[in-house]
């Protein structure tokens, strides 16, 4: 399934991501909706408008004739496009080899927050995992505080 990972081809979800550098992702609501419950009550009608972990997300609906009318776009002003992107490639494909162990730890605790909020287990172990590596004297505090929050399991 990479092949379909931010291909506009048959997308009827468009992700709006970032803030100060914006990037569209093109999405297929039938495979966000297979691979997290999260999605899945997103794009079903079961969740509108929620604000957690100062993600925000909210549906427009576009009124533009060029694209299909049941097309939504979806605007995470607080998410990068770089995590969205390694959020993506995991829903799709499910390989955890898509996220490398040479990413900064910076985009290790925000792909971390992601897979927490949108029930990817798999992944959050994953990120826990290559969190623990990282673990220094100048972090320790931070990273106990994101364990918590997200009722990491080490």
């Amino acid at each position: 399934m990479s092949w379909a990972v931010n291909n506009p081809l048959h997308h009827d979800v468009v992700f709006i991501v970032g803030d100060e550098h914006v990037e569209r992702f093109y999405a297929h609501k039938v495979i966000l909706c297979a691979r997290s419950l999260y999605f899945k009550a997103m794009l079903t009608g079961g969740l509108k408008v929620s604000q957690q972990h100062s993600f925000m997300i909210l549906f427009c609906f576009s009124t533009s004739p060029s694209q299909e009318s049941n097309e939504k776009e979806i605007r995470l002003e607080e998410v990068s496009p770089d995590a969205f992107l390694l959020l993506l490639k995991y829903i799709y494909t499910k390989n955890m080899h898509v996220v490398e162990p040479t990413i900064s730890s910076d985009l290790m605790v925000e792909l971390f927050e992601l897979a927490s909020q949108y029930g990817l287990e798999p992944l959050k172990r994953k990120m826990e995992d290559l969190l623990i590596r990282c673990i220094n004297l100048d972090n320790v505090l931070s990273l106990i505080a994101l364990a918590g929050a997200h009722h990491a399991e080490r």
